[in-house]
């Protein structure tokens, strides 16, 4: 048994471990670009903390976002883009590494206790020895900070709610750069649409919207919802507004500095919404993002269907940069399908789901290929702690319990206790309502994507594959949750 006091130090070199035990990692199966030979671009990554696809240029009826519009419309919007795992600093830890967190170590939030292992090439690392002024607005949310070098870093989230801050802040470093006659990395990150909501900040968006125009996200088979959720979605929908609205004055300070030009913009969410099946949920609500990359002189305007993830960023980055990427990274360089030209690329996506805090602990792993996807849910006699996250506050109700015998009380209750296997035809099925894993008539698709999601987890030395270490991790957790669970201070 395991001492009150101990426990977490307990926890936090189980983690350490299980990230150890991937060691070296497998090439990828893509071919890497050589670094581009033109001259280096400025680099400017801008992420969405808790949006999903829930912009106008993805199809969505509530959205108001001109100027994210305006980007997709110049640049590449890749409609299948991913990130790594449902969770904020999981999936930032993938951003900035080029690595799935299983094999960063990064299982869950930072501010939880959870990190990185030590000695990974990081995206400011590489491109500081590049000679970049790396600079950070808005949160990091990775452990730990030291691994990420930033000469300019102001990471307190909710100043990023005052968008023209944003923009003044983000002006004044393009300016540090140009006088020290360095490229920039400029890092922006903001906080919206995550909760707490708000209508309005600092008077945007000008015109809120209203619960009365709020209708279900399409992955919620509901037909009504309650006056609270409508609320909450207006916040979150306004939340979206005032980003896009950030986006713009941030995009014109680049213009208006004369780097629209020579400066690769990059637009992303880190995971999907905090509603059910959204934030936190394998499914596609919470891993499809949206993936904007505008290229000035290299890419050219559509729409591609490529399977792409952040794991392809930091190869893509470097590449504009003219940086070589360290080797061995799951992922490639997304240059070569900027033109819209046919060019070799993967043919499965993978994601996997582990941890929010340490009472969410619930590892999942996906994959799909160009029509079919598979979930497998490593801890399935237990229920989805992940309904009710470590902070205790349960994610957003819905609506009432859809009455039994129905779709939506059959998708929720997989949600709440899913079995081992789930496999759904994204093409006649987009949002995942019906299960087809045991069918016989699927037999064979369910057999080929296990098969390449087993390769998958094999090539990237995923440790939960092992199930003493599955089970020593999943002791870790459970020994650190309750009265005993005691955070440690983001560093």
């Amino acid at each position: 048994m395991i001492s009150r006091s101990s426990r977490w130090r307990f926890f936090g070199m189980t983690c350490a471990a299980m990230a150890l035990a991937v060691g070296v990692l497998t090439p990828c199966s893509l071919a890497q670009a050589p670094p581009s030979k033109t001259p280096r671009l400025n680099i400017l990554l801008i992420t969405a903390d808790d949006l999903g696809t829930q912009l106008g240029c993805y199809g969505d009826p509530l959205a108001r976002t001109p100027n994210l519009d305006a980007l997709a419309a110049r640049g590449v919007q890749f409609q299948n883009g991913y990130v790594t795992a449902p969770s904020c600093s999981p999936s930032r830890s993938s951003i900035l590494t080029g690595l799935y967190p299983h094999q960063n170590g990064h299982w869950g939030l930072s501010h939880l206790g959870y990190r990185m292992r030590d000695g990974i090439p990081t995206l400011p690392g590489l491109l500081q020895r590049a000679g970049y002024h790396n600079a950070i607005i808005g949160k990091l949310h990775v452990s730990p900070e030291k691994a990420f070098p930033f000469d300019f870093a102001q990471t307190d989230a909710r100043k990023t709610w005052d968008v023209k801050w944003v923009a003044q802040t983000a002006r004044e470093q393009m300016q540090a750069a140009q006088q020290q006659d360095k490229p920039f990395f400029l890092y922006v990150n903001y906080f919206d649409p995550h909760t707490p909501f708000h209508d309005q900040f600092e008077g945007v968006p000008a015109r809120p919207q209203t619960p009365a125009q709020m209708r279900p996200f399409p992955f919620h088979p509901v037909d009504a919802l309650n006056k609270g959720v409508r609320e909450q979605m207006a916040g979150f929908y306004n939340g979206v507004s005032r980003l896009d609205t950030g986006v713009g004055l941030l995009l014109d300070e680049l213009k208006k500095a004369g780097r629209e030009k020579d400066t690769l913009v990059i637009f992303i969410g880190d995971h999907g919404p905090p509603f059910p099946r959204g934030k936190n949920a394998s499914y596609e609500a919470g891993m499809k993002v949206p993936f904007l990359v505008h290229w000035p002189g290299r890419d050219r305007p559509h729409r591609n269907q490529k399977l792409v993830s952040t794991i392809d960023l930091l190869p893509t980055i470097l590449d504009a940069a003219g940086v070589s990427a360290p080797p061995n990274l799951p992922g490639a360089s997304m240059r070569p399908l900027l033109t819209g030209k046919a060019a070799p690329w993967r043919e499965v996506l993978a994601t996997e789901n582990n941890a929010h805090g340490p009472k969410d602990w619930y590892p999942q792993r996906a994959l799909r290929d160009e029509r079919y996807k598979i979930i497998h849910t490593l801890l399935p006699e237990r229920a989805n702690p992940k309904l009710t996250p470590s902070g205790g506050k349960p994610w957003i109700d819905l609506t009432e319990s859809p009455p039994e015998g129905t779709l939506g009380n059959q998708v929720f209750t997989t949600h709440r206790k899913p079995p081992p296997w789930e496999l759904y035809d994204l093409k006649s099925d987009p949002h995942e309502f019906r299960n087809l894993a045991g069918k016989p008539e699927h037999a064979a698709v369910e057999k080929r994507l296990r098969a390449r999601l087993e390769s998958w987890r094999r090539d990237t030395n995923d440790p939960l594959r092992d199930p003493e270490k599955l089970a020593a991790l999943t002791r870790a957790h459970d020994e650190t949750t309750g009265k005993n669970f005691e955070p440690r201070k983001p560093e």
